[in-house]
């Protein structure tokens, strides 16, 4: 690991949003792109770990200095267990955060985000199915189209389980109404 990647996450350790910032931005454009790209030895970039310490605020920061057009590139590096800060931000109930990432993407970039599956096979999607997230879950579908969401949803994991299927099976009735009017909202569309 680098140097400037340690520097960044020793300012994460210390709570120190303005050191984090100062850091980031003192990095040409270049470097940024390479230490949010360095991993630990466990797969996890800095954001990663942001996300893994619900650290809003360091995300908002990458928001902040990285292009949109390198976005993608950051949030769609898989850790060891191929998952991706969306897949841990979803697991783990960072509404926040989700939001943070969900709403910097272009819809196309969103949806192959979203369409990223781990070594079990679950997108972001069924990750905040199983964490039992309605909130998170009606964030990711609401800036999809319903023909993407409609995709998004037919994607099965290991366990051969889409999401709804998924959510049934754990009892998340709030879930099963929320992929179902998304389900809903595709087919009416169609009749147009």
């Amino acid at each position: 690991m680098s140097k400037k990647y340690k520097k960044l996450v020793s300012s994460m350790r210390d709570h120190s949003e303005v050191e984090f910032k100062k850091l980031l931005s003192s990095f040409s454009s270049s470097d940024r792109l390479k230490v949010l790209s360095e991993k630990n030895q466990d797969g996890e970039t800095v954001v990663d770990s942001a996300v893994l310490q619900g650290r809003a605020d360091l995300i908002q920061q990458v928001l902040e200095v990285i292009p949109p057009c390198d976005l993608q590139k950051i949030f769609e590096i898989q850790n060891k267990e191929s998952r991706t800060a969306l897949h841990e931000a979803a697991s783990l109930g960072h509404v926040d955060i989700v939001k943070r990432i969900v709403g910097s993407l272009p819809t196309a970039d969103l949806y192959s985000l979203l369409l990223v599956q781990n070594n079990s096979g679950n997108s972001a999607v069924h990750e905040a199915v199983l964490g039992g997230r309605v909130e998170t879950v009606r964030w990711m579908l609401c800036n999809l189209t319903p023909a993407q969401c409609s995709v998004l949803l037919g994607l099965t994991n290991n366990l051969n389980q889409t999401p709804l299927e998924q959510a049934k099976h754990w009892g998340e009735h709030e879930i099963v109404e929320c992929i179902q009017a998304s389900q809903l909202a595709d087919t009416t569309e169609g009749n147009d």
